[in-house]
């Protein structure tokens, strides 16, 4: 009997731990998610990481106004980081098509190569041609965001980009309108 009580604790137990859904991983564990953080497999798998990429070739919405990362390296080193990150947020087993889970994380705990907590980043202007940012300025950014969904039932990078943060007037893309002069 008493063998019986403790196996219905366990289950109860487990069953308070576990959700519905089932078992849950860190999104950047998950084999799919990783493939689709590969840059010439985003696109295909339904994400839009090339969106937020300066220079990216034919991404597949526009960079109007986005937040891009200085280049492929600076973005290929920033996943690595949070691939590396202890907290990543879970993506549930079994969760439908369309479920979205996102994240912000400091530059910082993200331990890359940099002695800055910052990253120097380019955000796009309205000048765009062909889904191509025309014109752009060096930002400031000590925030990325990491946008997972689930595509055909398995959890992919959706996204992920440097937040918005102090702007400067040096020209990351394209080149500055001259200054015109009052007579």
């Amino acid at each position: 009997m008493q063998r019986r009580i403790q196996f219905v604790c366990v289950a109860v137990l487990c069953c308070l731990f576990f959700s519905a859904d089932g078992f849950a991983a860190p999104c950047g564990s998950i084999q799919s998610a990783q493939n689709s953080a590969i840059l010439a497999n985003n696109t295909a798998a339904g994400g839009h990481v090339l969106k937020h990429i300066t220079g990216a070739v034919n991404p597949p919405t526009s960079q109007k106004l986005a937040t891009m990362f200085a280049d492929t390296g600076q973005y290929t080193n920033v996943w690595s980081g949070y691939t590396q990150y202890g907290a990543q947020i879970d993506c549930a087993d079994g969760s439908a098509n369309g479920a979205k889970v996102s994240q912000q994380i400091a530059v910082s705990d993200l331990n890359l190569s940099t002695d800055d907590d910052t990253l120097q980043v380019c955000q796009c202007g309205a000048n765009v041609a062909n889904n191509v940012c025309q014109l752009g300025y060096y930002n400031v950014s000590s925030t990325i965001t990491f946008v997972f969904k689930v595509v055909n039932s398995q959890w992919i990078l959706l996204t992920a980009y440097p937040l918005n943060g102090a702007p400067t007037p040096n020209v990351c893309v394209g080149t500055a309108p001259a200054a015109s002069k009052k007579l």
